[in-house]
């Protein structure tokens, strides 16, 4: 992916991205996602460093915040990410909820059939640990979120309409 940004939240979020000497983009005033693919090693740690000095929260995804993405309108799933390798890996393919998971994907996942797709990830996440990313396709565009509360996509535009939408589902009430 061409673009990695990191999910912050805060009062002073879209002054902070502005100063942010790798930039980013304002999701709302108070989300953004500052860029540090350019900065180096190190530009995570420097990153989070100048974000705690502004007083900005991490933005972290775990399996609700994940979802809510993935079952998005404007989403086509495409995986579903687990840290396994080896025999871990083979077993999670060869299980059946991944069997029903893998069903759904390469298109939006309708209403109706959320519960079917929600009771297979539960379940996999149960047996193999939490997942760690969700990848998918916004206006044919590439974009994979991270539990991390990193987001990477491919090519500008930014979606930033599809971010936000997706925000104001997790923090309706703005700056708290």
């Amino acid at each position: 992916m061409n673009y990695s940004a990191k999910l912050w939240r805060g009062a002073s979020a879209d002054l902070f991205v502005e100063q942010w000497p790798g930039g980013g983009i304002v999701v709302r005033p108070d989300v953004v996602g500052a860029f540090f693919t350019s900065r180096g090693a190190h530009a995570l740690a420097s990153l989070q460093e100048a974000a705690v000095a502004w007083e900005l929260a991490e933005v972290r995804c775990g399996l609700r915040e994940l979802l809510l993405a993935a079952f998005s309108p404007d989403w086509v799933w495409t995986e579903a990410v687990w840290s396994l390798s080896g025999d871990a890996r083979r077993r999670l393919e060869e299980d059946p909820r991944y069997g029903q998971l893998r069903r759904h994907l390469g298109r939006p996942v309708p209403g109706a059939q959320q519960a079917e797709v929600l009771r297979a990830v539960m379940g996999l996440v149960q047996r193999y640990g939490p997942l760690q990313a969700v990848r998918g396709q916004v206006g044919g565009n590439p974009l994979s979120l991270h539990a991390t509360g990193i987001v990477s996509y491919q090519r500008t535009p930014h979606p930033i309409s599809f971010l936000r939408r997706w925000v104001d589902r997790l923090f309706p009430e703005g700056v708290s």
